[in-house]
C-alpha cells in the first residue's frame, strides 16, 4: 500500500538526484580537457546518468521509491568512486575527482529514499570507506586528509532521512486533518440540510396532523388511532431523525392513544435514545388504562435498564403491570401518587 506521503518523498529525492547530475556535468564541461583521455570521464558518468535514468523511471511508474534503486546506489557508487580514481590524472584533486563530489551528492538522496536509517548510514559508511581506500592505495594521498573529506557521507544521509522523516510526518498529520475537515464537513451538512427538512416537516406536516389527532376531531375511532400513532411516530422523528420505533416514539403514540391526559417528560429519551422494550411498553399502556385523571409520565435510563413514573391524582392501581414487569425481571413500585416502573434494557 502506498503511504500518502510516497509522492513528495518521491520528488524530492528525484530533484535531488537530477541536480547532482546537471552540477557533475556542468563540472565535466570545466575540467574535461584536463584528463589524459577526456573520453573517460564522460563515458563513466554517461554510465552514471544512464542508470539513474532507469533508477528513476522505475520508481516514476510505481509512484515511490523501490528496493531497485537501493539496490543499486550502493554499487554504483563503490564502483564510481574506484574508476574515478584510476582515469584521475596524476595529482588530481578537487572537483577532477568529481565521482567523490558526486556520491555525497547522492547520498543525501539516499536518505531522503532510504527508508530506514541503518541503510541509509551503512552506504554512506560504505562510500567513506571506499574512498580512505582508494584515496590511499590508488591516488596516495594522506589518510588524514582522506579522513577529513568523509563527513560528508556521514551528515548528509542523516539529515536527508531526517527531511523524510519530517515529511511523513507531517504528511500524515495534514492527512489527518484534511479527513477530519472532511468529515466535519460531511456532518455539517447533513445536520443542514436534515435541519431544513424537519422545519419544513414541522410547518407542513407535523402540525396538521397534531390539529387532527386531537380530541374530537375525527370521530372513527380506528382512524382516530391511526392519525394518533402516525402524528406521534412524525414528532419523533422530526426531533430526532430516528426513522425506527424507540422508546420514546413508543410512549409518545401511548400517550397520544390514551383516554386520559397525559404530559410525557422525554428529555433524558431524547439525550439518550433506548429501543423499545415490549413489555415496559406494555406495562405503561396498562397503567394509563386503568386511570382516568390527568398523569405526568418520566422515563430516562437508570441501572441497564430504563425507569418511568406515572405521577397524578388517579394512577390506579398497575392494571396488572407489576406482574407483566416481574416475568421480565423488572419491577413495579406502587405509591398513592406514584407508579415507579422499571424493566432492564437487553
Amino acid at each position: 500500500m502506498r503511504r500518502p506521503d510516497a509522492p513528495l518523498q518521491l520528488t524530492a529525492g528525484l530533484i535531488v538526484r537530477a541536480c547532482a547530475l546537471v552540477v557533475m556535468w556542468g563540472i565535466l564541461t570545466w575540467t574535461g580537457p584536463r584528463f589524459d583521455h577526456p573520453w573517460q570521464p564522460v563515458a563513466l558518468l554517461a554510465a552514471v546518468t544512464a542508470v539513474s535514468a532507469v533508477v528513476a523511471a522505475r520508481w516514476w511508474r510505481a509512484g515511490r521509491a523501490g528496493r531497485v534503486g537501493r539496490a543499486v546506489d550502493l554499487p554504483l557508487g563503490v564502483a564510481m568512486l574506484v574508476v574515478g580514481a584510476l582515469i584521475l590524472p596524476p595529482g588530481g584533486t578537487g572537483w577532477l575527482y568529481f565521482a567523490a563530489q558526486y556520491t555525497q551528492l547522492l547520498s543525501f538522496a539516499v536518505g531522503l529514499t532510504a527508508g530506514r536509517l541503518w541503510w541509509a548510514l551503512g552506504v554512506g559508511v560504505s562510500w567513506a570507506a571506499t574512498l580512505v581506500v582508494v584515496g590511499v592505495g590508488i591516488r596516495h594521498q594522506p589518510l588524514a586528509a582522506q579522513l577529513a573529506a568523509t563527513p560528508g557521507f556521514l551528515v548528509n544521509p542523516l539529515v536527508g532521512w531526517s527531511v523524510a522523516r519530517y515529511l511523513r510526518t507531517s504528511t500524515t498529520a495534514l492527512r489527518a486533518a484534511q479527513l477530519q475537515a472532511v468529515a466535519q464537513a460531511a456532518a455539517l451538512a447533513t445536520a443542514t440540510e436534515r435541519e431544513a427538512y424537519a422545519g419544513a416537516l414541522h410547518d407542513r406536516a407535523l402540525q396538521i396532523m397534531e390539529l387532527l389527532a386531537a380530541d374530537g376531531v375525527v370521530t372513527e375511532p380506528g382512524q382516530a388511532a391511526r392519525v394518533r400513532e402516525v402524528s406521534a411516530w412524525l414528532r419523533d422523528f422530526v426531533d430526532t431523525g430516528r426513522t425506527e420505533p424507540d422508546l420514546l416514539a413508543a410512549l409518545r403514540t401511548i400517550a397520544q392513544a390514551a383516554d386520559r391526559p397525559v404530559r410525557l417528560h422525554d428529555s433524558a429519551l431524547r439525550a439518550e435514545p433506548v429501543a423499545a422494550v415490549p413489555v415496559l411498553v406494555a406495562a405503561v399502556a396498562a397503567v394509563l388504562a386503568c386511570g382516568s385523571g390527568p398523569v405526568t409520565v418520566r422515563a430516562a435510563p437508570r441501572d441497564g435498564g430504563v425507569r418511568i413514573t406515572v405521577v397524578g391524582e388517579d394512577v390506579g392501581d398497575g392494571g396488572g403491570a407489576g406482574p407483566l414487569l416481574a416475568r421480565a425481571g423488572g419491577r413495579l413500585v406502587a405509591e398513592p401518587l406514584c407508579l415507579e416502573l422499571w424493566a432492564p434494557v437487553r
